[in-house]
């Protein structure tokens, strides 16, 4: 079993340093952009006598324990799902989409792609206010946000790509860049985005130049421009 902590980092009041069961813990990325980097180690604390204990638990609600559930909640729709919807009935047809959802407060992303925008976003939605680490689909950030205020609504960017390959390729080049960039998302760690290996996929291959290009579309969360180049403008 593993621990997220904050390197570096003392408490105020003296005591044993804080450890985090979830990497997405409010009070584990504030101190982390104080400059005390968040680290994953071994819970060095596992089925030891409290007493014995190297580490506290994080109080944060959410991060370890019980924690509030949106199970069941009637929350409406939310703009950005109601967009995908809209974006998905007049696309290009056999084209698929490169997604991504964000909060700059927190610096966490969640990219990805589909070929139906709305019902792979759609899912993920449900999924997320299901909750629960290791559910499908499940977003555990965009979780813990809603349970702060329900009506939160990340930032988005969609771009339309005229192939699986060229999606799937945009998506790795976003994620490994914002990851550089200090950025977490959800499958941190993962190996995620692998690229397809069948005869049609290979048969349509995306050059280097190509694939910059279409992960350049997504902009960067941090950059105030349109992130948007005009070729794949179709967010209005």
């Amino acid at each position: 079993m593993s621990v997220w902590i904050n390197k570096g980092h003392v408490p105020e009041d003296g005591g044993k340093p804080w450890k985090h069961g979830t990497p997405h813990c409010r009070l584990l990325n504030e101190r982390d952009r104080l400059g005390y980097l968040k680290q994953r180690v071994r819970n060095v604390d596992n089925k030891k006598p409290l007493e014995e204990h190297k580490r506290r638990r994080c109080p944060e609600p959410g991060c370890f324990g019980s924690r509030e559930e949106l199970r069941g909640k009637l929350l409406p729709e939310p703009s950005w799902l109601a967009r995908a919807r809209q974006l998905e009935e007049r696309k290009p047809a056999d084209s698929y989409w490169v997604y991504l959802l964000f909060d700059p407060a927190l610096k966490q992303f969640q990219v990805g792609k589909a070929k139906n925008l709305y019902s792979r976003l759609n899912s993920r939605w449900k999924a997320t206010l299901h909750g629960g680490f290791g559910t499908p689909d499940v977003i555990p950030w965009l979780h813990d946000r809603l349970v702060e205020d329900s009506s939160y609504e990340p930032q988005t960017e969609f771009v339309n790509c005229p192939t699986s390959y060229a999606a799937l390729t945009a998506e790795r080049a976003k994620r490994r860049e914002l990851r550089k960039a200090g950025w977490y998302d959800s499958r941190q760690g993962a190996q995620a985005g692998d690229l397809p290996t069948t005869p049609r996929e290979k048969s349509r291959p995306c050059s280097p130049r190509r694939a910059r290009r279409l992960a350049t579309a997504l902009g960067s969360p941090d950059s105030n421009r349109a992130p948007l180049i005009p070729a794949f403008r179709m967010t209005q």
